[in-house]
């Protein structure tokens, strides 16, 4: 049984797509590599008929391709967490939210708190000190050149929770 394939959206008589991410280039009757980048997803640089080249993620090639998207979801998701396994599926339409919650969910994203929040300019001894000091909320704002709701929030319990 052969793999099923369609035409790139937007590259019609130039490129193919494949259910399991390949993708092959009439242009040189060749397959394509696609490449690896930073984030963990595989992507290629295609041409379009006026020779200008953009980046095309593999996932939503395949999503676009074969996987319907009555409601109009503007994401696709990785139902087992693996970015790189493209296979149809493995790929489902969603909205932000719905990626978030699921990618929360499945703990590929863990969040950030304490001093590995990127605002963070406290660190988690100096939280501490603030969440049993005896001193006034006005008085450790002075000392640690800390906002009030930044001090409140530790002294109540709603921020740096973990301490």
């Amino acid at each position: 049984m052969g793999e099923k394939w369609k035409e790139v959206q937007g590259y019609e008589g130039r490129y193919m797509i494949s259910a399991s991410g390949k993708v092959f280039s009439f242009l040189t009757n060749k397959y394509r590599k696609p490449v690896f980048n930073h984030r963990g997803y595989y992507f290629m640089r295609l041409s379009d008929s006026e020779h200008k080249y953009k980046t095309n993620y593999i996932h939503k090639m395949v999503a676009r391709a074969f996987i319907p998207n009555s409601e109009n979801k503007p994401q696709v998701n990785h139902i087992d967490g693996n970015k790189t396994n493209n296979l149809i599926d493995n790929l489902e339409w969603c909205t932000n939210d719905e990626n978030m919650a699921h990618a929360k969910a499945n703990g590929l994203i863990k969040p950030h708190k304490g001093k590995e929040h990127w605002h963070c300019r406290l660190t988690e001894e100096q939280a501490k000190d603030i969440k049993y000091s005896l001193m006034s909320t006005k008085e450790l704002m002075k000392e640690y050149r800390a906002s009030y709701s930044m001090v409140y929030g530790i002294k109540s319990g709603k921020r740096w929770k973990h301490i």
